[in-house]
C-alpha cells in the first residue's frame, strides 16, 4: 500500500492476469473473488455475469499478469522531469518495475503512461528516494537505479 496526497493505492494479484492497481476507499468492495479482469483458473474467460455493479474498478490492470508485488512513489527528482504524480510498481513474474505516470482529473487518478524497466530477477518490493529507486529482488540482491537531472 502507498499513499499519494490523500489517496491510498494498493496492488492485488488477479487470477491468470488482471493484476490490479486500486485506489482504496472506505468500505469499498473491489470484487475479490467474485470479479476480475483476468481469466479464471478453470480456463473459462467468463462466469462473472450477474455480479453486483457496485464494485470498484481498478485504476489500472495488467493483462497478462506481471505478478504485481508492491507500489511506491517515484523518486522526488521526477517532479522536475514532469512525472508527478507518479508511482513505481514492482513485478515478480515479469522481473521488472514499472513507472506509472498518473493524471489527476476531477479528484480521481488515471494512468497516463507506463514505462517498463527489466531487471535480472523477481522484484519483491521497491523504495524510492530523492533521485533513486531501490529494487529488492528475490535473489537477495538490491539494485539501485539513479536518475540525474537534465
Amino acid at each position: 500500500m502507498h499513499q499519494l496526497d490523500e489517496t491510498i493505492f494498493a496492488v492485488e494479484h488477479g487470477p491468470m492476469g488482471g493484476d490490479e492497481l486500486n485506489i482504496i476507499h472506505r468500505d469499498g468492495n473491489y470484487g475479490w473473488n467474485i470479479r476480475s479482469f483476468g481469466a479464471k483458473y478453470s480456463g473459462e474467460d467468463g462466469g462473472y455475469e450477474g455480479v453486483k455493479n457496485d464494485l470498484i474498478d481498478p485504476v489500472f490492470y495488467f493483462t497478462p499478469s506481471i505478478g504485481i508485488s508492491d507500489v511506491a512513489n517515484c523518486p522526488d527528482l521526477f517532479v522536475k522531469l514532469g512525472y508527478r504524480p507518479c508511482l513505481t510498481v514492482s513485478a515478480l513474474r515479469d522481473q521488472s518495475i514499472r513507472l506509472l505516470k498518473l493524471d489527476k482529473n476531477e479528484g480521481s487518478y488515471n494512468v497516463q503512461s507506463v514505462e517498463r524497466i527489466e531487471l535480472p530477477a523477481r522484484v519483491r518490493t521497491v523504495i524510492s528516494s530523492t533521485d533513486s529507486i531501490y529494487a529488492f529482488l528475490d535473489s537477495k540482491r538490491v539494485i539501485k537505479i539513479t536518475y540525474a537531472p537534465r
